[in-house]
């Protein structure tokens, strides 16, 4: 099936720039830690991946058009794991929708739709094996992601208190966390940050986790 000129600015609309502007707005999705939420199952960076590469899957489809139908069924993985992230955002933001933010409550829904169309689209294209293979490839893309930025924090957090009072340390620690800025999100480093100073085994970390409480809210 063609796809309209219609249906080109609803995907642009809905895929690409309102989520934008929803992650810009994020009213606590991401950075809070209540059950259920990215960051109470230590995912954030990993769900933010997942909406960034259907972002460009949805890029590459509007500008190429159908012209690679192998490529079209490949990012259809893409466009059914950012469908079910949608979905779940979606579910997320209920109370917020409910609250009067109705705007960005619904978002998410018609992503979903948007994503899981495209989807079904391009696994038509050279049936559903290219499509499987191509969301376990994003879910290993998403998922390494996530993994390598809990071990970047892990390691920023450890050199920023070598050697120094937990007050420094935890300065030292937020300074660094602007450096690694966007590739790991402040709050994302904040959280996990946190995370690690409470299981670490190292001199002061009680007091580095309040003093780098502190910082945050200096900041």
């Amino acid at each position: 099936m063609s796809h309209t000129a219609g249906e080109k600015v609803f995907d642009l609309l809905f895929v690409i720039l309102l989520p934008i502007v929803c992650l810009l707005l994020d009213p606590g999705v991401f950075s809070g830690s209540f059950p259920g939420s990215p960051a109470s199952l230590g995912i954030p960076v990993m769900v933010l991946a997942v909406v960034g590469l259907a972002m460009t899957a949805m890029a590459l489809r509007l500008t190429l058009a159908g012209r690679w139908p192998t490529l079209d069924a490949a990012v259809a993985g893409a466009f059914f794991l950012g469908g079910a992230v949608a979905l779940y955002l979606g579910v997320l933001l209920t109370p917020f929708t409910l609250m009067g933010f109705v705007v960005l409550g619904l978002v998410p829904f018609f992503t979903a739709f948007a994503c899981f169309r495209a989807g079904l689209r391009g696994m038509r294209a050279r049936g559903p094996r290219v499509a499987i293979v191509g969301g376990l490839v994003t879910l290993a893309l998403a998922g390494s992601y996530q993994v390598g930025a809990d071990m970047l924090v892990d390691a920023t957090i450890r050199q920023a208190t070598e050697g120094r009072d937990p007050s420094a340390a935890a300065h030292e620690a937020w300074r660094r966390a602007g450096r690694l800025e966007p590739l790991v999100p402040r709050r994302e480093f904040y959280r996990r940050g946190m995370e690690f100073l409470a299981s670490a085994d190292l001199p002061g970390a009680r007091e580095s986790r309040t003093a780098l409480e502190w910082e945050v809210v200096r900041d």
